[in-house]
């Protein structure tokens, strides 16, 4: 049973990476929705297996099923790296070839790594870290030469994003300042006033932009944070693996199944800002691990101040400590509570109405997206019905109750933090799934904390260990 649920949530993980390769996470016929309902059923399956006793073994995986999920991933980024925006820009064909020829390597490095895990190859230490290393590598020049073919992608989010970000630097409010109808005249024809009904603004929460902000001075593009983020995220991995006393080999092997993601290119190229939000639950995720409540408290805000629906993050890591670490609940809130305050408390002094247009009341009365991967556009577009505005909303409210009340549940014990993880997947997930608005980016997050959820599956924390050390030791 122990091994069935790592196994389960690996096959969710890997299922849903495919599932939006093939669909780039926008509705494509009833067959997709089906197959994301069919794959959060296993992932609730395999987290309600590992909460309901803390007590459980941990769940290990073989580095063979890691490395096998790894070749497929390499095959299907060979396949198609699912990047929209490319144009011939100069050195086209050299940029082409580094691209192609990563994906090669990745596969290469993929299928070497397979048969180390087999009892008949056993490759030296340096033989491993050289792969390791080529692996890296490969998958950085990938992405810069993505970054270099798809210079200005026409989508919304790179360019509010991007004058956003100008504005800050210019001493402006960015979310008072008037942004472009990026599609209006498009080769579709697409107008927010018509088919996306809202206006175009800088719909993001501070600490997106103060995170932003210098690598659009610098670099000139946003889009060199996102890279930067997603990096640093799969490092955080490696971080946490030790702290769980993860054997370094599979630690490895997780943190290369998160940045070969199939479809990580294309969120890259899109400009989409998840990545952002998946570097502060990386760190939010360590820092509980490691116990260091004052890091745990500045992340909390960090997190709550990149996207709106990180909030969710925050309501279940604060029940979590309520549970099972309520003497430093206290703590971890006033941190919050000051970094929350800095984030935000210039932006609501400045022009708190602007900030609330922007950032709140743009999504209350969005509509069904038509072309989202979730089970209100299957309803709409296959069988003409439309669920009424308060009973989504309804539903929202009682699958939120439900998961405090499952996560309240989960027993004191070394599992605790991989249920915390866990049940913050399957919560995003139906949240996601029954949503008005469900993109690739929004999957994109919940396959990182699925990831997370297996990652503390395989090994236990140290709860006794001194909390006085810094998260740099980690």
């Amino acid at each position: 049973m122990v091994t069935n649920r790592a196994r389960l949530s690996l096959l969710a993980y890997a299922g849903i990476a495919v599932l939006l390769w093939l669909t780039v996470g926008m509705y494509t016929g009833p067959a997709a929705v089906w197959a994301m309902v069919v794959l959060a059923a296993l992932l609730v399956l395999a987290v309600l297996a590992g909460s309901r006793s803390s007590d459980l073994p941990p769940a290990p995986i073989g580095n063979l099923e890691l490395a096998i999920v790894l070749v497929l991933f390499s095959v299907l980024l060979w396949l198609n790296p699912v990047v929209l925006y490319g144009v011939k820009v100069p050195g086209f064909r050299l940029l082409e070839l580094v691209r192609k020829w990563s994906s090669c390597v990745l596969l290469i490095v993929s299928i070497l790594l397979t048969m180390q895990t087999l009892p008949q190859f056993r490759f030296p230490r340096w033989f491993f870290v050289a792969a390791l290393l080529a692996a890296v590598a490969a998958l950085g020049a990938s992405r810069l030469a993505m970054q270099r073919l798809s210079p200005n992608p026409l989508i919304d989010v790179h360019v509010i994003n991007n004058l956003a970000c100008d504005y800050f630097l210019h001493g402006k409010n960015p979310y008072a300042a008037q942004s472009p109808e990026t599609y209006q005249g498009g080769g579709d024809h697409r107008t927010y006033k018509g088919q996306y009904d809202y206006r175009p603004a800088f719909f993001y929460w501070p600490a997106y932009l103060y995170w932003s902000t210098p690598f659009r001075w610098a670099l000139g593009d946003v889009r060199y944070g996102h890279l930067c983020a997603e990096l640093l995220a799969a490092w955080l991995l490696t971080r946490i693996g030790k702290r769980l006393s993860i054997p370094p080999p599979t630690t490895y092997l997780f943190a290369l199944l998160w940045l070969m993601q199939p479809v990580s290119l294309f969120v890259l190229d899109q400009a989409w800002i998840d990545p952002v939000l998946v570097l502060g639950v990386a760190g939010l995720a360590l820092a509980l691990v490691a116990r260091q409540w004052t890091a745990t408290g500045a992340l909390l805000a960090f997190v709550c101040g990149v996207k709106q629906y990180g909030v969710l993050i925050v309501l279940l890591t604060l029940l979590h400590l309520l549970v099972h670490e309520r003497q430093h609940l206290r703590h971890v809130l006033l941190v919050m509570a000051a970094g929350t305050a800095a984030l935000f408390g210039p932006f609501l002094l400045l022009d708190a109405r602007h900030f609330y247009d922007s950032t709140i009341a743009a999504y209350l009365h969005v509509g069904i997206r038509r072309d989202a991967l979730s089970v209100p556009t299957l309803l709409a577009n296959q069988y003409g019905r439309v669920l009424p505005e308060y009973l989504m909303r309804t539903a929202y409210a009682l699958w939120i109750v439900g998961c405090c009340w499952w996560l309240a549940r989960v027993p004191r014990g070394p599992g605790e933090l991989a249920a915390w993880a866990g049940i913050m997947a399957c919560a995003y997930l139906v949240f996601f799934l029954f949503g008005k608005l469900a993109f690739c980016n929004y999957y994109y997050f919940v396959e990182f904390l699925i990831l997370l959820f297996v990652m503390m599956s395989q090994g236990r924390p140290d709860r006794h260990g001194p909390e006085s050390e810094s998260l740099a030791a980690a």
